[in-house]
């Protein structure tokens, strides 16, 4: 039935792919995020690279269960209909007692997606594997949240747009630069470029969660991932934080040094 579906289409899929890229945008990844947020001070200036629809710009307009301690509250007048992601931590974790004052966020998109556009909102449930329904919904939801007050997001380059991106955010904030699973997507030089101009900045924070090694100068922990697949939570381009779910299902804290 799906090859048949796919044969027949092929026209209108072919069209599609050629104009679209792999943008998958997992707001369960939030969840370290607001971990690494309450390591700053506050308000934050948040600016995310490789922001897809910007749905990550929101980590405080969800709620999250870590085991027994829940963070943030009903969102935007939801109700239950509010985004609740639940988060098992197998080492414990420094849990903020709320979440991060966000006070400006920009993100950057080389193809920013926009949440009231159905073509766009499509194509993001269409980079969801089919069988993983339970994301599927957790990002309808979020797609919901977002529409009422989408976050802006600049059309550019990582490395030509970022530095133009800091400028413009307020003194008065903690500038933090975010991205999750974007560097395995540029070239090797484009990252140590990255990486570079970051370090070359002494008014940022910069909390990475990435495979291992695609940042070359992160250390290796001294603890092995539960998983092959994990992520690695850093800050700064150096120290790691945690070992973390792709999916943002759950979170490994790592000892501090």
């Amino acid at each position: 039935m799906f090859r048949a579906f796919v044969v027949e289409s092929w026209g209108a899929i072919a069209a599609e792919i050629e104009v679209r890229s792999t943008q998958t945008n997992e707001v369960a990844r939030c969840a370290a995020l607001v971990l690494a947020l309450g390591l700053v001070p506050q308000p934050v200036a948040l600016i995310e690279v490789g922001a897809s629809a910007g749905l990550c710009l929101l980590p405080d307009r969800y709620r999250y269960v870590f085991g027994d301690t829940t963070l943030g509250d009903t969102v935007l007048g939801h109700g239950d209909a509010g985004l609740r992601i639940d988060v098992e931590l197998g080492r414990p974790a420094p849990i903020p007692n709320r979440l991060a004052d966000i006070s400006w966020r920009r993100g950057i998109d080389l193809n920013p997606l926009d949440v009231t556009e159905p073509s766009d909102v499509a194509w993001l449930q269409a980079c969801i594997w089919p069988e993983h329904q339970r994301r599927r919904r957790r990002l309808d939801t979020a797609v919901a949240i977002a529409a009422e007050n989408p976050p802006r997001i600049v059309r550019g380059d990582l490395l030509d747009s970022i530095g133009s991106v800091l400028d413009e955010a307020p003194d008065d904030a903690t500038k933090v630069v975010v991205h999750s699973a974007v560097l395995s997507y540029v070239g090797s030089a484009q990252r140590r470029d990255f990486a570079e101009l970051l370090a070359a900045r002494d008014d940022v924070t910069w909390f990475s969660n990435e495979a291992p090694g695609v940042i070359g100068t992160v250390r290796s922990p001294d603890e092995s991932p539960r998983s092959p697949d994990a992520f690695l939570l850093a800050q700064d381009g150096v120290t790691p934080l945690a070992s973390t779910d792709p999916h943002g299902s759950w979170i490994d804290w790592l000892a501090p040094d």
